[in-house]
């Protein structure tokens, strides 16, 4: 799926997870250990050969045995492949027998004169081909029997290239790739029925050791790979053609298995450990911290087998399973989970919040008890991996601390006895002498709340040292990097949409180099007098007004600031009440969250007291005047939001409730929805306009319209602190105090799926001229049933865009819906048009 945004680039969103959880594990398989595992698609099983010649079969999922196969082979059984055009899977062995399976019952067996080591079948061409000590055997299979077997022992052809155990056969189109114990990869092109030979095309030693596994892996996007490991503790990733792609040599012990997850498109690698290594097959990186396989909380069961070691590995295409046996004779098995995580980050500590910034590339932040902000962003050589970067501003965090106390005090010496003894009235406590204020270390606070403001490019952090801490771009740093900067040629003589093009460039080229320049503190907003718990940025009314930032927290107070310039605007006050101490308090508790609609001009503050109040809001203090309360919670109320497209309040509470509320009367609820457990934040998706909330350590998506649970997401260990949703990327971002961030899927509307297979994102084509639109939306194949809307909006000049990305898409869909509604698919939507205009040129033949 590729988004278009506003200035159309494309970005590519992955449409599936990197979740593969633990399913079951089946211990004490048999007395011997596993040497083959095999599947039957067809009866959705998973058979097992082991050293002794036994074979055991298991249903896939559910774990369950059925059938103890007999007669077993004679030795080991090295290798169980299926054969689909029969349904039918074939077994072998180190005793030179071929066997065939259906429905669990022995149906051929086939005596060759020399063991098999590895087996495989290519289904285009009906062969099998097999590994021995002497070369590879080609079989023409016969599903009709005509020479009373399925293979014929004494006709197939020999290929002697190998001086060694072929150990490893895979087939890839017409081609058989082989690996050996005298460490080469050969090559072969495979010859159709008639043709007597194998003609090797490449040989080439391929490791310093035996080869021991060989898998040829293929995605979705026909990207194939060869991967072969070997007992030199290497991996690699070559072309299909024998041209090395990457090494992977980051192993301790020798590589006993390996295999291919085309539903994730990741290597899986066991090599002595009771984990996998995990690596992406395109970069060559290893992804094993990205995903939650391995690095997760496990059960007991699980817990058990880390004292054991995985070695043979295979994966299951049409179950999604993965199948590893370990050295105590267990079977492991994991499921690949569509709800999981897309990726995940871990840290060493508890996260608490977190932001993103919406210009490109994308950058998430994050913060920690322990007072650090740590920015994630996406690698470009693939969609899973992020790069971690602490901004390291605790140092001038602290500096500008210092500075702004310091100026506290110089304030306080000028002021009168008069001032000083109306602020102790108003505080409620002694004036603090000078020297008493203790020195406040912000590394040992942690964040509330963190917001990226994008119309100034700074991060606003509320801090548990009762402070708020605004951090930008290093500005000088930034200057340093521009002046060593090379001097653009002129561009005098471009036209315009060179000039716009040079432009845009030049835009993003800073903000890349003020990433780069890193982050310095910039402001310290210091009144509170306890911990802030929360904050909501106040956009510009007019050219003439200021970006206002309101405050508040455990103190019951409200601060209002010129986020701009860091100066403290008001404070609320209240005139109504007759004690000094209480004049300030907004609240009858901590103030635990906060919302400002913008439609309304109304400033929600949800308290530990069981309510929400809602006030008027005004730069002055003593303006924010009090509209209402809700009230119809019984414990504290965590959060609050306003849903825009609702017109209405959403509240979430420890109680296990989340409620909304009617916006036009006072304490009007309008739904009440049990979560399940206690809502410690919510979320509304800009793009589906569903209702996301964390419930505990669990992430739940209602749908606007009935409010249906429709998604679930678990993964996390410990509560869910802060969520947010990235609607280019279509991802919704949790951050738990397990220290892990993760990344789901966001829910998709069953009407916006079957409108199309694009998604408009970014506000719409408001900004844009009429020609970069059109090429834009004629660029994608789906957007031809809706092109005509384009046009009829873009002829008018008047149109006026809602610069809203769900509006906008509502827009399309809604066109999409319509048309999908008259017509079943294209060709009926041709014969349609072409009857339309057969009967406007029979009506105008008529009336002349």
């Amino acid at each position: 799926i590729y988004t278009i945004r506003p200035d159309f680039y494309l970005i590519k969103i992955p449409l599936f997870t990197m979740s593969v959880r633990h399913a079951y594990t089946i211990k004490d398989t048999h007395c011997r250990n596993i040497t083959a595992i095999g599947f039957n698609p067809a009866r959705r099983e998973v058979v097992l050969g082991f050293e002794d010649g036994t074979l055991k079969v298991w249903e896939a999922d559910p774990c369950k045995f059925v059938q103890h196969l007999s007669p077993g082979h004679q030795g080991w059984v090295t290798s169980i492949v299926y054969w689909p055009e029969i349904k039918t899977f074939i077994t072998a062995g180190q005793d030179g027998v071929i066997m065939f399976w259906s429905g669990n019952s022995l149906v051929d067996i086939v005596h060759t004169e020399e063991a098999i080591y590895s087996m495989a079948v290519n289904i285009r061409k009906s062969q099998l081909v097999c590994g021995t000590s002497t070369g590879i055997n080609l079989y023409e299979l016969d599903k009709y029997k005509l020479r009373r077997h399925y293979v014929d022992p004494h006709d197939f052809i020999k290929a002697t290239e190998h001086t060694d155990i072929v150990k490893c056969l895979a087939y890839f189109d017409s081609r058989v790739f082989s690996g050996g114990f005298d460490q080469r990869l050969i090559i072969y092109e495979s010859g159709y029925h008639g043709v007597r030979e194998m003609t090797p095309i490449s040989v080439r030693r391929a490791h310093e050791a035996g080869l021991n596994n060989l898998i040829v892996a293929q995605d979705a996007e026909h990207n194939s790979w060869l991967i072969t490991s070997a007992f030199d503790k290497c991996v690699k990733v070559w072309t299909t053609d024998g041209k090395l792609v990457h090494r992977l040599d980051d192993f301790a012990s020798p590589v006993t298995g390996i295999c291919f997850i085309a539903r994730n498109k990741t290597i899986w690698v066991a090599a002595g450990y009771h984990f996998a290594f995990i690596y992406e097959p395109k970069s060559g990186e290893n992804v094993s911290e990205f995903c939650d396989t391995f690095l997760a909380k496990e059960d007991n069961e699980v817990g058990a087998a880390r004292k054991y070691t995985l070695q043979l590995l295979a994966y299951s295409a049409d179950q999604h399973l993965v199948f590893g046996s370990t050295n105590r004779r267990n079977l492991v098995v994991w499921k690949y989970s569509q709800s999981g995580c897309v990726t995940t980050f871990f840290t060493e500590t508890p996260i608490d919040c977190l932001t993103y910034t919406n210009k490109a590339p994308i950058l998430i932040f994050s913060t920690d008890q322990q007072g650090d902000i740590v920015k994630w962003e996406r690698k470009q050589t693939n969609a899973f991996a992020f790069s971690k970067e602490s901004l390291r501003a605790s140092e001038s965090m602290e500096k500008m601390l210092q500075k702004k106390i310091a100026r506290r005090r110089m304030a306080q010496l000028k002021k009168s006895p008069q001032q000083l003894l109306q602020e102790q009235k108003r505080e409620g406590k002694r004036a603090k002498k000078d020297g008493q204020e203790k020195k406040k270390n912000v590394h040992s606070m942690g964040f509330r709340k963190l917001e990226f403001v994008e119309e100034l490019d700074v991060l606003v952090a509320a801090c548990e040292d009762s402070n708020v801490y605004v951090i930008g771009f290093d500005e000088k740093a930034f200057g340093v990097l521009v002046s060593m900067a090379p001097e653009e040629a002129s561009y005098k003589d471009s036209s315009n949409s060179d000039a716009a093009s040079i432009e845009s460039t030049s835009e993003m080229d800073d903000q890349v180099t003020k990433r780069v320049a890193g982050y310095k503190c910039r402001h310290v907003l210091v009144e509170h007098n306890g911990v802030v718990t929360c904050f909501a940025i106040i956009p510009k009314r007019d050219e003439n007004s200021c970006l206002y930032l309101v405050t508040s927290g455990w103190d019951q107070r409200i601060c209002i600031w010129n986020l701009e310039t860091g100066d403290l605007v008001d404070v609320f006050r209240n005139v109504d009440s007759k004690l000094w101490e209480e004049r300030e308090l907004a609240a009858d508790d901590a103030i635990l969250d906060m919302c400002y609609s913008s439609e309304r001009n109304e400033l929600a503050l949800s308290s530990a007291d069981n309510l929400v109040y809602i006030r008027r809001f005004s730069p002055v203090g003593s303006q924010l005047v009090l509209l209402g309360t809700l009230q119809g919670h019984t414990a504290d109320v965590n959060c609050v939001k306003w849903w825009a497209k609702k017109n209405c309040w959403v509240t979430a509470s420890e109680d296990r409730s989340i409620k909304l509320w009617d916006s036009g009367g006072v304490n009007d609820c309008i739904l009440s929805l049990n979560a399940g457990g206690p809502v410690q934040c919510v979320c509304i998706d800009s793009v589906s306009n569903a209702l996301v909330v964390a419930v505990e350590n669990s992430l739940k998506v209602f749908e606007p319209d009935n409010f249906d649970l429709v998604q679930q997401n678990d993964g996390h260990f410990d509560s869910i602190r802060s969520i947010i949703h990235i609607p280019d990327n279509r991802h919704y971002v949790t951050a738990s105090w397990d220290g892990r961030i993760g990344i789901w899927q966001a829910w998709r509307n069953k009407r916006a799926k079957d409108g199309g297979l694009i998604s408009v994102g970014g506000g719409g084509p408001a900004d844009q001229s009429e020609a970069a639109t059109a090429s834009a939306v004629a660029a994608t194949p789906a957007v031809l049933l809706i092109r005509d809307a384009f046009k009829r909006d873009l002829a008018d000049p008047e149109q006026q865009y809602v610069a809203s990305e769900a509006e906008w898409e509502e827009k399309i869909e809604s066109k999409i819906r319509e048309l999908k509604a008259a017509y079943y698919d294209s060709e009926l939507l041709h014969a349609h048009e072409f009857n339309r205009r057969r009967v406007q040129t029979a009506t105008a033949r008529r009336v002349n």
